[in-house]
């Protein structure tokens, strides 16, 4: 058994739950049965997380969704009444049937200067397909949807009222399972306590998956004999796993499209050589040939497409004509929200008795962030206040608006900082857990790491960083690339 004591950083996390997949047989319907191996898959991104917290004190991303149940009574009885009246009048339940495509967005949606709301990773897509071959699934973020919209779209709450009629169904599935997950779970953290120098349980976590995973197949299988689409377009599959299961069940062909940075950190999508997951999309259409030698991914190279990014490719447009400035872009997450703001106050300080043509310093927030840094980043609030820095917290301006006219860049493994790239920026990456994912763009010259404000070089000429060729991040053309993959015939991988 490999040695996994040395656990302390994001890559050997995620390099530890790998081998914890190959030693256990995780990915392996033989080890504790089909179920248990897809609730395991449902869970493994959010192990990570776990470990991550424990062994590298890695923060929130973003900001908790609040539970129903936690909600004040007014709330919540507000909560009870949108959703039913989503559920029965507004939900897929009313959608129309037998369409060639079902297409699951993304809940997170950005705001156009028109007023309009777009999920930008499947939008362009949804006006490529006719509206009589498409239903369209608009699930709520943080329980409330953006609208308006540019294309009709069904509300996501029809499965929250479909789980309570399946219930007794799945607790009996439950009990006939119950065991075989309950043993994966004790064996996970018997082997964690084996391997790591801290206490960490997963087997509590695990059961409450399996019992959402339980009902979460019967909604899902529900939908799909209800909606009977021919294929299933979906945004992140890690966390959709029961769909992705139902409709491999069912014979309908899932494809997922690209919706961030993919590293063999990422194990949404990342596996150890010779394993795989059940429950993944048949077919993934990535942002450029780059992201298909990340990972070693779950799926066949003949079923991941490059098709590029329609959002960046347009907006990019949109700002060609910007002039660069003498400005730093500081793109935070809310994973390394705390340190990153740090950094970037200490360098606004340092920057403030410099000469006036100095780089203004703009603090860009992730959108998981907006409702919780006055209150998590003190620094940060205090800069911004007394004027060191400008922290956007909203919407606008457009974060390709402020990379599209700053000079410099500054993250650690977002995926703006390759939009960044693609739109000319300098780069430099803090030295912060994560800053693994970036290796290859370090190691290629297009960015550099730095440990301290005093390390990153504000002259003109810098000769040490290079400009990539955005085209092998984002491909060009997506339309004419895009019409090609829906003229194949798609389908199932075979088990």
């Amino acid at each position: 058994m490999k040695d996994t004591t040395k656990a302390h950083s994001v890559r050997s996390t995620a390099e530890l739950i790998k081998q914890i997949e190959v030693d256990l047989g995780l990915l392996d319907d033989a080890s504790y049965g089909e179920f248990a191996r897809l609730t395991w898959e449902s869970y493994r991104f959010h192990a990570h997380i776990l470990l991550k917290k424990a062994l590298v004190d890695h923060g929130t991303a973003h900001t908790p969704v609040e539970r129903y149940y936690q909600m004040p009574r007014l709330r919540r009885l507000h909560w009870y009444f949108s959703t039913f009246i989503n559920a029965v009048f507004r939900g897929w339940l009313r959608a129309p049937r037998g369409r060639k495509w079902l297409i699951i967005q993304h809940p997170r949606s950005r705001k156009r200067p028109d007023g309009m709301y777009e999920d930008i990773y499947t939008h362009d897509f949804v006006s490529l397909i006719p509206e009589l071959d498409r239903v369209v699934i608009d699930n709520p973020y943080h329980w409330q949807h953006e609208n308006p919209r540019s294309h009709k779209a069904w509300c996501g709450e029809s499965s929250i009222l479909i789980s309570f009629f399946v219930t007794p169904f799945a607790k009996a599935k439950y009990r006939s399972v119950k065991s075989s997950v309950k043993k994966m779970a004790a064996d996970i953290d018997s082997y964690l306590a084996q391997n790591t120098r801290t206490a960490v349980v997963m087997g509590s976590a695990l059961s409450s998956k399996a019992w959402r995973m339980t009902k979460s197949l019967y909604t899902s299988a529900f939908m799909l004999r209800w909606l009977r689409p021919e294929n299933v377009l979906l945004v992140c599959s890690y966390g959709r796993e029961s769909t992705v299961a139902s409709a491999r069940r069912l014979n309908i062909p899932t494809v997922e499209v690209q919706h961030g940075v993919v590293t063999p950190e990422h194990l949404g999508y990342a596996v150890h050589a010779g394993t795989t997951k059940a429950a993944f999309p048949d077919y993934l259409m990535v942002f450029g040939e780059y992201w298909k030698k990340t990972v070693t991914w779950p799926l066949e190279d003949g079923r991941l497409t490059t098709v590029g990014f329609p959002y960046f490719e347009r907006t990019k447009r949109a700002v060609a004509g910007t002039q660069k400035t003498q400005s730093a872009v500081v793109i935070s997450q809310g994973t390394i929200g705390t340190e990153l703001s740090l950094f970037a106050v200490a360098l606004a300080e340092q920057l403030k008795n410099t000469s006036a043509d100095s780089p203004a310093i703009i603090y860009k927030l992730h959108p998981g962030e907006w409702a919780r840094w006055r209150t998590e980043y003190p620094e940060l609030v205090k800069a911004n206040d007394s004027g060191y820095l400008q922290v956007i917290d909203g919407p606008t301006p457009d974060l390709y608006q402020l990379l599209a006219a700053a000079r410099w860049q500054i993250g650690v493994y977002s995926t703006a900082i390759f939009e960044g790239l693609g739109l000319g920026c300098i780069t430099y990456l803090v030295d912060l857990p994560g800053i693994e994912y970036m290796e290859p763009l370090v190691k290629a010259g297009y960015a550099r790491v730095v440990s301290k404000p005093t390390e990153i070089s504000w002259d003109e000429d810098i000769e040490h960083i290079q400009q990539p060729d955005p085209e092998q991040f984002f491909a060009s053309n997506w339309e004419e690339r895009f019409r090609s993959f829906l003229e194949q015939s798609l389908e199932c991988r075979s088990e």
